[in-house]
């Protein structure tokens, strides 16, 4: 590989201890679980009607947005999805109880105490009772920002390397993620390996263009060119400081540009410096 390597050392203690500072500063812990169970019956569901009791039940229709159905039919499907069967069909001016929505599939009741999916196309042809349209927002950057895992590609150049990855990463918090990524770099000379891991701070995670900051450790392997050079197989520890930025594009789909700059921690005198700039896209759940 042609790796512009030069004389480097480890990125100075005070841009560590800033971005670390930067990330406890900005931590916000709140996070929501759901754990409801689907299936097609609603026996803790008490009968709906227009005036209800206060008995006390998992869900009460009440407190649930509740919309009219306007189209001659609307099919509920068994699960999230359009290779999901239909089970159940509701005519025009009958009324759906919106219970939970999982992306652009919302889970519903009705007054016969069916419980399924209809997916946000049907949903917007829906009105209120009063007659008005019903607003449904997409799958947005909203949901973005509420993430909890990602999974993507990217493409690059890593110290003159045309550089392939693959990456995982887990938001434990809306401002804070830890990243692993795998990958591969073919050079003229050489063949390089990387196995990463990193904590990544997003200060502005609702930000259309979300900048990110991080550090991370992990391993690169060299595989010289028998052909080419004479040199052994090496193994070393790195260090990296990571900067990048983030955008919404659809559905559950981000970009992504990024710069890491690596202190190989090799057992020479000298530490080597490489850096490495990517592009890619990532999906959300």
């Amino acid at each position: 590989m042609e790796m512009r390597f030069a004389k480097g050392v480890i990125p100075a203690p005070w841009l560590v201890l800033l971005i670390m500072f930067v990330s406890l500063g900005v931590v916000n812990a709140q996070q929501a679980d759901s754990a409801d169970q689907q299936d097609n019956s609603l026996s803790e569901l008490s009968p709906p009607s227009e005036k209800r009791t206060g008995v006390d039940e998992t869900i009460n229709l009440d407190e649930l947005q509740s919309v009219v159905v306007k189209e001659p039919f609307v099919n509920i499907h068994t699960g999230p999805g359009v290779g999901y069967p239909v089970f159940h069909v509701v005519e025009a001016k009958e009324t759906l109880w919106i219970i939970k929505r999982q992306y652009n599939w919302f889970y519903v009741a009705t007054k016969k105490q069916k419980v399924g999916w209809v997916p946000l196309d049907i949903m917007l042809l829906t009105v209120n009772h009063d007659g008005s349209p019903v607003n449904f927002a997409t799958y947005n950057q909203r949901d973005f920002s509420e993430r909890d895992f990602e999974v993507g590609v990217k493409v690059g150049d890593f110290g003159g390397a045309n550089l392939i990855a693959v990456t995982g990463s887990w938001q434990f918090t809306p401002n804070l993620a830890t990243e692993f990524v795998v990958g591969q770099g073919l050079g003229d000379f050489s063949e390089v390996r990387q196995t990463t891991i990193a904590v990544i701070n997003s200060p502005w995670p609702e930000w259309k263009y979300s900048p990110y900051l991080g550090v991370g450790t992990g391993i690169v392997k060299v595989f010289p060119s028998a052909a080419l050079v004479q040199e052994v197989d090496r193994k070393d520890e790195t260090v990296f400081a990571t900067a990048g930025l983030k955008t919404y594009i659809s559905d559950r789909f981000v970009a992504r540009v990024e710069y890491r700059s690596y202190a190989i921690l090799t057992s020479q005198t000298t530490n080597e410096e490489i850096e490495e700039w990517t592009i890619g896209f990532n999906v959300f759940f």
